[in-house]
């Protein structure tokens, strides 16, 4: 949490010890791993955030973030089968979170960005849809929905969805949404 903290204020260096300390006391804690990687991520250290959500997802059998992030990290870094492994395992961990929590948002927009990444454009779009119906408010769904539209080259629908969820976000988000991968076919939209 201290990493946490310090990478919200900007004090980068002091962040990073702090992980440090965090994963040399509890070398197996999945969610030292996983916050580490989310502020690599946000430092542009797509490498070192790549290696810390595998070890995330490793850690955490049952966690659909790390390998959800992970895929998009692949992505980014131009590595297309290392991308699709983490967008099976996603889809695995997701559909298996779903069979035990079926209104659950989060999960089905995993869902969908999973199958779009493995080329399955109508199973994401049934899958956009549902996350869409659970939580229609939801910030997190919105965003991640538009990733969804943005992969499947859905460039209008996605800008309209970002259109209404940007504007009230954190600097986190904008600052999240400036690295992620999955809008790179946006990035030429004025």
């Amino acid at each position: 949490m201290r990493g946490l903290v310090l990478v919200t204020r900007g004090r980068i260096e002091a962040a990073e010890r702090a992980f440090g300390q965090a994963i040399a006391l509890e070398p197996n804690n999945d969610n030292a791993h996983y916050c580490h990687a989310r502020a690599c991520f946000q430092q542009g250290r797509m490498e070192d955030a790549a290696r810390l959500f595998r070890r995330a997802a490793e850690l955490s059998p049952d966690d659909i973030y790390a390998p959800l992030t992970l895929v998009g990290v692949e992505r980014g870094l131009g590595r297309a089968r290392e991308a699709l492994a983490a967008a099976r395992l996603t889809l695995e961990r997701a559909e298996r979170k779903l069979a035990a929590h079926p209104e659950d948002p989060h999960a089905a927009y995993a869902v969908a960005v999973a199958l779009a990444v493995l080329g399955d454009r109508q199973g994401a779009a049934r899958w956009v849809e549902r996350a869409l119906a659970l939580a229609p408010d939801d910030h997190t769904t919105q965003y991640n929905v538009a990733c969804v539209y943005s992969i499947l080259g859905e460039v209008d629908r996605a800008l309209d969805l970002l259109e209404r969820t940007m504007p009230g976000a954190s600097a986190h988000r904008r600052a999240w949404m400036a690295r992620d991968a999955d809008f790179d076919p946006l990035r030429s939209q004025p």
